[in-house]
């Protein structure tokens, strides 16, 4: 996606699963990602709505043995290929760091939503990755570190998968868009 923007095939951004990059941040991962995801819209102000889907979980190999670390977390093995395993508080308010600081350098708008009921199917109340300390070091780490200058930050209580969720993401994706309209025709009527 990042290659995308930077070619100028994208107009605006959703965001919503950004798995890669707590994967990126953990050696023991199979999962990376480009060191710049999350920065190429902002650095060409580009419009962007982001949530935080599926940073429960890290991606790790099945095929060999578990790292000593990770063996006494909730885990679940997926497939012959891979292992989820639930990332840990301190991981959580990393990531966050990370994402504000990544957010805050944005150039163009920027929507940060946070689902609090949930990151993924897996940490929906009641889910096995349901960790909602961890989550909230998330969450506190984004809130504490985001500038309310440069990001939009809206809180809903809700899981990420929710249909009422969803649609908040695509409101504010075409809030985004219908402002970026805006400001396109009254550069155009001021060259008139």
């Amino acid at each position: 996606m990042e290659r995308l923007i930077e070619l100028g095939k994208v107009d605006a951004v959703l965001d919503v699963n950004l798995s890669e990059i707590i994967n990126t941040m953990i050696p023991n991962s199979i999962v990376k990602s480009s060191l710049h995801r999350l920065e190429t819209a902002g650095r060409l102000g580009i419009p962007q709505v982001v949530s935080l889907g599926a940073l429960d979980a890290l991606t790790i190999g099945s095929g060999s043995p578990i790292p000593d670390e990770y063996c006494a977390r909730k885990m679940i093995v997926v497939n012959a290929k891979f292992t989820l395993v639930r990332i840990s508080s301190d991981e959580c308010l990393r990531v966050g760091e990370l994402i504000a600081k990544k957010l805050n350098a944005s150039r163009g708008p920027v929507t940060l939503i946070i689902p609090r009921k949930g990151l993924s199917l897996l940490s929906q109340p009641g889910g096995l990755f349901e960790d909602s300390v961890a989550n909230e070091c998330l969450f506190e780490a984004i809130r504490s570190r985001i500038d309310p200058k440069v990001v939009c930050l809206i809180e809903r209580d809700e899981h990420i998968n929710e249909p009422q969720f969803a649609a908040a993401l695509v409101d504010a994706l075409l809030a985004q868009l219908n402002n970026k309209l805006t400001m396109i025709q009254s550069k155009k009527e001021l060259v008139d």
